[in-house]
């Protein structure tokens, strides 16, 4: 019996992988939460997707991620455990990047007042845990609107 060590792969998995790389490819994500764990996860998921992801811990580092390379997407936890929560972190981060700079809180807390004090902003909410589905809906919207390309 001869098996062939065949390195080619069967004809579906091409034809997919390059496609989901390139419905998202060129956007650039900063992506701040003061957790490790879902930094490295996102950083794996939005790589996926083909989106050139930074990743910060905190704002300082977020707001120096931002000066070195503008993104075209903001991304913050409400609650950083830092000198601001995620709603005074876009804020500061659209100084650097721009008032108009899409940006979207993530967020566990529900409350009333989060959401009101995001809408008062003009950022919509992702509640955690956050679906994937719906954290590439908003990026695909935002890549469609700047015309970030892949």
């Amino acid at each position: 019996l001869s098996v062939p060590l065949a390195d080619t792969a069967s004809p579906a998995s091409p034809a997919r992988a390059p496609a989901a790389r390139r419905d998202l490819g060129g956007l650039k994500v900063l992506f701040l939460d003061n957790d490790r764990a879902i930094l490295d996860g996102m950083e794996a998921l939005l790589g996926r997707w083909g989106v050139a992801v930074r990743v910060a811990e905190t704002v300082a580092a977020a707001l120096e991620a931002a000066r070195a390379d503008r993104p075209d997407v903001l991304v913050a936890d409400y609650h950083l455990h830092d000198e601001l929560d995620g709603l005074g972190a876009l804020q500061a981060l659209r100084g650097v990047c721009g008032p108009h700079t899409p940006a979207v809180l993530v967020t566990a807390d529900g409350s009333d007042a989060v959401k009101r004090a995001a809408r008062d902003l003009g950022i919509p909410v992702l509640t955690k845990p956050v679906k994937p589905a719906s954290l590439r809906a908003f990026l695909a919207a935002q890549q469609r609107r700047s015309g970030a390309a892949g």
